[in-house]
């Protein structure tokens, strides 16, 4: 008997990958104006760069349903499978609440666990109970591999605009006014219990990178085996610079890789935001 993962779509793994890496990939649920569209399938990051910049109503997303979660465990343990799903933070969407009730009908073959986590993150944590999985761990080892708490995971980001993350009740009113009205430039962590929070501020947006630097360097402390994921929304050339002052920083050899959030997390970052992820392994 094998394990299966499933994992939803803010861990920003597309549906190609998914398969080529034996995971399911559940969609979140993208909607503009009258439009429901299924992430990384109906709509990709370029046509929704495109719609933000023409749709007079900004876009939102939905989790996915229950009977979304639930055709997928199916699927799996029809295959004689059990199950781990890895959610996005139960703090920043309903997917998780939808996930346990799906998992219900499935009793001990499916175990649904709260990444407490997002985007780049929750993909480092993915990768690594997948390494667990595909080596034949049992379903307790695979959902410690990707356990956050262990791996010591941590999320900064700087966001030029604060309105898309505002708009849906995911960032606290008093830290909305203070990067709009106030114009300051926020840098945002993922917190442990996978609410995001204020981790520093400055008035301009490339003090806010260096700050976001700087905030994980402190947090990895001497760790000895660290990976690193430099995340952007349509940000190629913040992203680089913000590699590069990584690399001049870090004090410990770390794998680091650059991506593109996928089109979930860029409707609650908004263009321009560039952040990095990373876990101790």
């Amino acid at each position: 008997m094998s394990v299966s993962l499933v994992l939803d779509s803010t861990a920003d793994i597309t549906p190609d990958d998914g398969r080529a890496l034996g995971v399911e990939i559940v969609p979140i649920i993208v909607v503009v104006g009258e439009q429901r569209l299924r992430d990384g399938i109906d709509i990709e990051r370029a046509a929704l760069y495109r719609r933000m910049e023409t749709v007079k109503d900004l876009p939102t997303t939905e989790p996915p349903t229950v009977r979304s979660f639930a055709d997928a465990f199916k699927r799996q343990v029809d295959l004689g499978n059990d199950v781990v799903a890895l959610t996005v933070s139960a703090a920043l969407s309903g997917s998780y609440a939808n996930a346990l009730e799906a998992a219900e009908p499935f009793g001990a073959k499916v175990r649904v666990v709260d990444s407490k986590s997002a985007s780049a993150l929750l993909r480092l944590q993915a990768m690594e109970a997948i390494a667990v999985a595909r080596a034949g761990g049992d379903a307790d080892a695979v959902a410690l591999a990707g356990d956050r708490k262990r791996l010591r995971g941590q999320a900064f980001f700087a966001i030029p605009d604060v309105t898309f993350l505002g708009r849906t009740g995911r960032l606290a009113k008093p830290l909305v006014a203070l990067g709009g009205m106030m114009g300051v430039s926020l840098v945002l962590r993922v917190a442990e219990d996978g609410s995001i929070g204020l981790a520093g501020q400055s008035r301009s947006f490339e003090r806010s990178q260096e700050i976001t630097v700087d905030q994980v360097v402190r947090a990895l402390g001497d760790e000895k085996r660290v990976k690193i994921t430099v995340a952007h929304a349509n940000a190629p050339a913040s992203a680089a610079t913000l590699e590069t002052l990584l690399r001049s920083r870090l004090r410990v050899p770390a794998e680091i890789a650059t991506a593109e959030v996928g089109t979930v997390i860029a409707v609650n970052i908004g263009p321009g935001a560039v952040g990095i992820c990373a876990i101790a392994t």
